[in-house]
């Protein structure tokens, strides 16, 4: 009867006692939304105060990190403490998937959300035209140089047209 008094008595205990206690790691709360931007567009900035949650830890003790960015030429991701910046590239446009890690008590948990940047059609380029020299009467025909010319895409391949007209077609006709 003592022994099995004993067994029971080291059962309690040794359920009941910290060590034994299985620690509850991270979870996600809220997920990250999936987020759709137009390309160049300004930074984006989430905050993460409610994303993960830990019942055996208090939430602020709960650090975060980019686990994974599969592409970081469209869209670069960083965090300090709960706010997560996203920081679009220039003149890109594609999709990225990102996995932001959370740590407590040596658990962790991931929250993967996608990034798609639309492209736009940029406006088209052209340096800017400096005021010609002087010109004699009835000189006739004349040419300006055009330079810097582009159709202000590096992702697309479009036609220029070029036009010029005049602002006193009595002096110079279009």
């Amino acid at each position: 009867m003592y022994k099995k008094y004993c067994q029971i008595l080291i059962a309690i205990l040794l359920l009941s006692s910290p060590a034994f206690l299985f620690a509850v790691g991270p979870t996600v709360a809220n997920e990250i939304s999936d987020q759709v931007a137009l390309e160049d567009a300004s930074n984006v900035v989430i905050d993460l105060t409610s994303v993960f949650t830990d019942a055996d830890d208090d939430d602020s003790g709960i650090s975060k990190a980019i686990q994974t960015n599969d592409n970081s030429a469209l869209v670069s991701a960083s965090i300090s403490g709960n706010t997560l910046t996203l920081d679009f590239q220039d003149d890109k446009n594609g999709v990225a998937n990102i996995t932001v890690r959370a740590t407590s008590n040596g658990e962790t948990v991931d929250d993967q959300f996608t990034v798609s940047v639309t492209g736009v059609n940029d406006e088209p380029v052209i340096t800017q035209v400096s005021d010609p020299t002087a010109v004699n009467e009835d000189a006739g025909q004349q040419t300006i140089n055009l330079e810097g010319i582009g159709d202000g895409d590096a992702e697309a391949s479009q036609t220029i047209t070029i036009t010029a007209s005049s602002g006193n077609t009595a002096i110079i006709p279009d």
